[in-house]
């Protein structure tokens, strides 16, 4: 027979942790990180947390930057990385390589998000990963004679798709 100690420690925790648990089931978490956070060591670690915080029944949004990816994409390419009062500038061969670096981001999230969520204890918790660009944007335009090209600035947000 395999009997195994019950840590005191780990039972208080989940004593003290059970209200809030409760009190955020089927709440929305928005969850923003820059795109650095993709290439730290503890990446994977991060997404096992988010995996966990959804199996306890929080409804979670992630929303990830891609700014390293894309300068990277855009080395690869040759191509001028350049930015003005902190914005990009986006030419057309600039958002086809954001475009790259922003699918490859999105696909290595997705991919390991999906597995986090079949893990024992934490499969079958609903609908898995959904994605989508829940997000209308307007272009910045000229400002201060520079032209920022295809890069915007946020117009709506479609909270009704994403709380489906």
């Amino acid at each position: 027979m395999n009997t195994k100690l019950v840590d005191c420690n780990s039972v208080e925790f989940f004593r003290e942790a059970s209200p809030y648990i409760h009190k955020h089931r089927d709440k929305i978490f928005v969850i923003a990180f820059p795109g650095e956070v993709l290439e730290q060591a503890n990446f994977r670690r991060i997404l096992q947390d988010i995996a966990i915080i959804a199996a306890l029944g929080a409804k979670i949004v992630l929303v990830h930057g891609t700014r390293p990816q894309i300068d990277q994409r855009l080395e690869q390419l040759q191509l001028p990385i350049r930015f003005h009062n902190g914005i990009r500038i986006t030419d057309h061969a600039a958002l086809q390589a954001a475009q790259e670096a922003c699918g490859a981001a999105r696909i290595r999230i997705e991919n390991a998000l999906t597995y986090m969520l079949a893990q024992p204890g934490l499969g079958n918790i609903g609908p898995g990963v959904i994605s989508g660009n829940f997000v209308t944007a307007r272009p910045i335009g000229v400002l201060d004679g520079v032209d920022y090209g295809y890069s915007g600035q946020i117009r709506r947000i479609r909270h009704n798709f994403i709380r489906q």
